[in-house]
Parts: structure tokens; sequence; C-alpha cells
């Protein structure tokens, strides 16, 4: 078995669902969380990278999180959030176009992040018939150690390869399913690399 677990520091989730920005993404998806593991790693060393793909080769993971009756969506506020800077002037070309780089004028734009208030629940991704490497074991337990947040970067999680998994909220069907979740696959690690260092629709 390879488990696993996080908890969210300040007891809260921030992430948005992928379908509809008003809404937090409850239960977090395995393929956010690998995303998270992905940008842990940033590209440090080969062990590492064969054991991100390692990861993405198994069948979809067990999950475990608490119920929707045992969090609480929090209040949905519009915020209004600066946008990008303009490309800044060579040294000493400074001139009018330039003063859309003064906070003061720079547009904002109405931003909302959905927010399930969790408390010190742990959350789990578990993969009951996976027996990795005892080297890949202790490589994903020290990427799972480098993750800060999962989500939104106020989403802060504490995060470790455990023995000790919580039992399984959700589990992979090949019916219909009830609730429909994004999972890496073979290649998403290369998918994601790609899309950060040119942009573009991997991120989604």
């Amino acid at each position: 078995m390879l488990a696993m677990c996080w908890e969210y520091l300040g007891g809260r989730a921030v992430a948005t669902d992928p379908n509809d920005r008003n809404r937090p993404e409850w239960p977090p998806h395995p393929d956010r969380v690998f995303q998270a593991l992905v940008a842990a790693w940033a590209g440090r060393g080969d062990v590492e990278r064969q054991s991100l793909s390692w990861l993405c080769s198994l069948e979809p993971p067990h999950l475990a999180v608490p119920a929707e009756s045992e969090v609480n969506h929090g209040a949905l506020v519009k915020t209004y959030v600066p946008a990008n800077d303009i490309e800044g002037p060579a040294r000493g070309e400074y001139g009018a176009k330039h003063l859309g780089l003064l906070p003061s004028n720079r547009k904002r734009s109405p931003r909302v992040f959905p927010v399930v208030h969790v408390g010190s629940a742990r959350c789990a991704l578990v993969w009951p018939e996976a027996v990795p490497p005892s080297v890949t074991r202790e490589v994903l337990d020290g990427l799972c150690r480098a993750v800060t947040n999962i989500g939104h970067s106020s989403s802060m999680v504490r995060m470790w390869v455990t023995e000790e998994a919580p039992a399984s909220t959700h589990r992979p069907v090949a019916r219909r399913p009830q609730v429909m979740l994004r999972v890496p696959d073979t290649g998403r690690r290369d998918v994601l690399v790609k899309a950060y260092a040119e942009g573009g629709p991997g991120w989604s």
C-alpha cells in the first residue's frame, strides 16, 4: 500500500471547481495533489522525476476526505485583484505609458476565492495495491514534505507518506460515477512541466 496524507494548516481548503469558478473544489481532485507534488519537485533530480512518473502510471487512487456533511462551505466574497504588471521600461526610458505600473493606476479585476472549512481533519490519497520500491517511497515522502499548499497559495498544508491512512471515502468505479474527479495519467508530469515553461492549455 502507498498512502499520502495531508492536513490543512489553516483548517481550510481554498481551491476553485474547474467547472464553476464560484464553487469550491471538494473533494480535492487527485490531479490537484499531483500538481502540488510536481511543483515541489520543480525539476530537481532524476530520481524524483522517475518517482513522479511511476506515481502517475498507477491506477486512480482511493480518496479519504471529510464528507460534505462534515465540512462548512465558506461565504463567497468578491475581492478585486490588481492585474499583472505591464512590461517595465529599460533604465532611463520612463514615459507616460509606464504610469500604469503605479499601484493607484493598475486595473483591478473581480475575483472570488471559494473556501471549504475542514478543521483538523486529515485527507489522503491511497493506492491499496501499490508496492513502491523503498527508494521511491523515500523520495515521494521527501516531495510530500516539500509541498506547501494544495490549491491556492493560502491553502497551506503539511503532507507526508504514511502506513496508516484514514478509511477511504471515495473509490474509483468502472460504472458511471457519482462524483467526477480529475486524476493524473501517464505523461501528466511532462504536460505540467511543458505548460509551466511555455504556458498554454496544459494546466487545464
